[in-house]
């Protein structure tokens, strides 16, 4: 994710706009004016954060060297790839059907964007981060379970510390449509269920840690399922919605109006216990379209 050019070189980016609501909400649009080459640049990016994000450093230094010389992917190399790249890109029950000619998955690829732009907005501009879990974005949007879960806060200041449960969407259409109701309802239903699995992983990071850092971050872990259940709620346990739609407009003012009213006996009132994320990135289709391009362009006979 360090490696990704910042956001705004095609963005223009509002963090934590006033609003009647009572979140904290982030919002990006494509840059007015882009070229055509403005947005090629912009799907290369996003090829080479998949590609960095599958494959191992051997593997992208020949990526890489083949994507800068255009040449081919070395045929000893290409099923390990196609492998690789398979999930989020590929359908394997279309593929079946159609006798092992890969089908594309556009559904599947809009979610995958729409995970790595949480990912990219929160490694960027969300500078209270500490850890994400899983540390990268799933590679199949349609698994089920938390797309990511943050620690947040600042060490130095203990009583900062919280976490934040991510669900996100990506899709084609021009506005919101009914998505921040079914992102309310993963989190009311389905969070629950997927929780402490996430909750482990975190305590994973922290286990073989013997710095003050460590520890401390370790206990807070290992309060987290006591405190998700807890009420009245505390103000360490924080939902999140990030939605990456087809549009060059900001999102509607009063997009993901009804978070406050829909949790109220599940998060405390205070502002960070609900988060916003709302990404206007232009032509989805497209952009899906190129990115997948770019990738399978390399891995086809």
């Amino acid at each position: 994710m360090n490696h990704f050019p910042p956001l705004d070189r095609w963005f223009e980016i509002r963090t934590d706009c006033p609003n009647p609501h009572h979140y904290t909400r982030y919002d990006l649009r494509v840059r007015p004016g882009l070229t055509p080459a403005d947005i090629d640049d912009l799907a290369s990016e996003i090829a080479l954060l998949i590609a960095r994000l599958r494959l191992n450093p051997r593997e992208y230094d020949i990526w890489l060297h083949c994507w800068n010389n255009l040449a081919p992917v070395p045929t000893e190399l290409l099923e390990r790839f196609r492998d690789r790249f398979w999930r989020g890109f590929i359908s394997t029950a279309a593929t079946k059907r159609a006798g092992e000619v890969p089908q594309f998955d556009e559904i599947a690829l809009q979610g995958h964007l729409g995970e790595l732009m949480l990912y990219l907005v929160q490694d960027q501009l969300y500078k209270e981060r500490i850890r994400a879990v899983p540390r990268r974005p799933k590679e199949y949007s349609k698994d089920s379970g938390i797309d990511c879960v943050e620690l947040c806060g600042s060490v130095d200041v203990p009583s900062s510390l919280h976490y934040i449960i991510w669900e996100s969407k990506g899709l084609t259409a021009n506005t919101l449509g009914d998505y921040p109701v079914k992102i309310y309802n993963q989190h009311l239903h389905a969070t629950p269920k997927s929780f402490a699995q996430m909750v482990d992983l975190l305590a994973d990071s922290y286990e073989q840690g013997e710095d003050t850092r460590s520890r401390l971050l370790s206990a807070f872990v290992a309060e987290m399922i006591d405190d998700f259940y807890a009420r009245p709620p505390s103000e360490r346990k924080c939902f999140g919605g990030c939605v990456t739609f087809s549009s060059e407009q900001f999102a509607h003012p009063n997009a993901f109006s009804a978070f406050q009213t829909r949790f109220k006996s599940d998060l405390a009132p205070a502002r960070h216990c609900r988060q916003v994320r709302l990404c206007a990135i232009g032509d989805m289709s497209n952009i899906a379209y190129q990115v997948r391009c770019k990738i399978w362009s390399r891995l086809l006979p």
